[in-house]
């Protein structure tokens, strides 16, 4: 067993990454404890490394207030700064509203929101996790039927909010870390919870791996070995994707053409439509899910309309363009907003803003004081533009524009009194085109996210 020091800890450090300035998961464990120590160390040896420690409170043991003021504790004679936040309350609403299957993997999620708020642009989230950690994690996933991007597992660096995760433990095993903090009679605390073998990382860990050791005793660098493989694998897939994705661009930005993704081989497709919803900052959907796509949105009719959704997740389909984004928010139609010109208008459903500019030649005309509103989609709208004579059926513009149908009542109508003015252009839907009346108003839509 290698021993662990300081000494390795500076020089994987420096092998990861360049920056000097460190948020420090601090659960109180051995593992961080550990971690938390051995940097404070280094901090004597090297000023200019800046240190801060983050405690999350879950809320969910009887033991979790004396845990935090264990970390507050040990922080202060360290003098390190300590961040303590408080996740119990919205974690114990999630766990009630049923928002995932696993309480490990809401746990985390919702921890790792927290640090992200308080991670700074110019420092690294550093956590302990160590080579018996990157172990369960392989057999978890492999357990679960994880493909090459699972079974590469935890990576030593990893982007994360602004800036970098960093697991310098990653090839320390844990009984190393042990030896270290007796011998600097170190004290750190037990979560009980990671004996209740319920939680499948604690009955692989207890249960399984001793057995498996027993065996095999090379059990830990083999496995581990195995997912720096799938890494490299996973790296290869991933640049391959992005060669294909860049020849796969659709007629609207961010979407796929379905005539060029039926070129490929299912395997490739599968590949590139794994990169192409991981670049959208998509949930990557089951194996079933994609199949799916694969059977029922590429293969479907020309001027049919399928759709394919998961947890935060859909895929759509518009003639030739295959589209990817969060699930839709309901959206009333029947919705009548009067706009005072002189004030920015916030659309509902994240539909974005409106902004109203005064102008000599062009845009909207107002009389008689008329109210002007903001108005959805009912069906047998139509439309003249400036010059002609003859109106226009809205829907058959929209068609002509190829507005996706999704999209068609959602896009904002300006009516100044009962009669359609403007149709906004909503660029941040992927909809470019728009109906616009003589003159006055010119008005500019931004999405909400700007």
């Amino acid at each position: 067993m290698a021993v662990f020091s300081e000494l390795m800890l500076a020089e994987s450090l420096q092998r990861l990454t360049a920056k000097t300035h460190f948020l420090i998961a601090y659960s109180g464990g051995l593992d961080s404890h550990v971690l938390l120590h051995s940097l404070a160390n280094l901090k004597q040896q090297m000023p200019f490394m800046q240190l801060r420690a983050i405690h999350i409170n879950h809320g969910l043991s009887h033991n979790a207030l004396h845990w935090q003021q264990h970390c507050q504790h040990v922080c202060r004679e360290l003098e390190v700064d300590i961040i303590v936040e408080n996740i119990g309350l919205e974690l114990h609403q999630a766990i009630a509203k049923g928002q995932s299957e696993s309480l490990e993997s809401l746990a985390r999620d919702y921890r790792y929101q927290a640090m992200a708020q308080h991670l700074q642009s110019h420092e690294a989230l550093l956590t302990a996790h160590t080579q018996n950690d990157q172990v369960e994690t392989v057999l978890m996933r492999l357990f679960r039927g994880g493909g090459v991007k699972g079974l590469a597992a935890m990576r030593a660096v990893r982007p994360f909010a602004t800036t970098e995760l960093i697991r310098p433990f990653l090839t320390v095993s844990r009984d190393a870390l042990e030896l270290y903090a007796q011998k600097c009679q170190l004290n750190w605390v037990e979560d009980e919870s990671n004996v209740n073998p319920r939680f499948d990382r604690n009955y692989i860990r207890q249960q399984l791996l001793p057995s498996l050791k027993q065996r095999w005793p090379q059990l830990v660098n083999n496995v581990c070995r195995t997912a720096k493989h799938m890494a490299t694998a996973d790296h290869l897939l991933s640049q391959l994707a992005e060669q294909d994705l860049a020849r796969l661009k659709g007629s609207v930005d961010q979407t796929l053409a379905v005539s060029k993704l039926m070129l490929l081989d299912r395997d490739r497709c599968m590949n590139a439509l794994r990169k192409w919803l991981q670049l959208r900052q998509l949930p990557l959907p089951s194996t079933v899910k994609l199949n799916q796509v694969l059977s029922d949105v590429l293969h479907c009719r020309s001027d049919a309309n399928p759709l394919v959704s998961w947890r935060n997740g859909e895929i759509r389909r518009y003639r030739d363009n295959l589209y990817a984004m969060p699930p839709l928010i309901p959206h009333d139609t029947g919705l009548v907003i009067v706009w005072n010109l002189s004030q920015d208008l916030t659309l509902p459903n994240g539909l974005g803003q409106l902004t109203a500019q005064q102008l000599q030649a062009a845009g909207i005309e107002l009389e008689n004081n008329l109210p002007v509103t903001v108005r959805f989609r009912q069906g047998g709208e139509r439309c003249r533009f400036p010059g002609q004579l003859h109106s226009q059926s809205l829907k058959k513009l929209l068609q002509q524009w190829q507005v996706p149908p999704w999209l068609r009542d959602r896009l904002p109508l300006i009516y100044v009194g009962d009669q359609l003015v403007w149709v906004v252009t909503m660029p941040h839907l992927g909809v470019d085109s728009r109906f616009r009346g003589d003159d006055a108003i010119a008005i500019h839509p931004t999405s909400s996210e700007e």
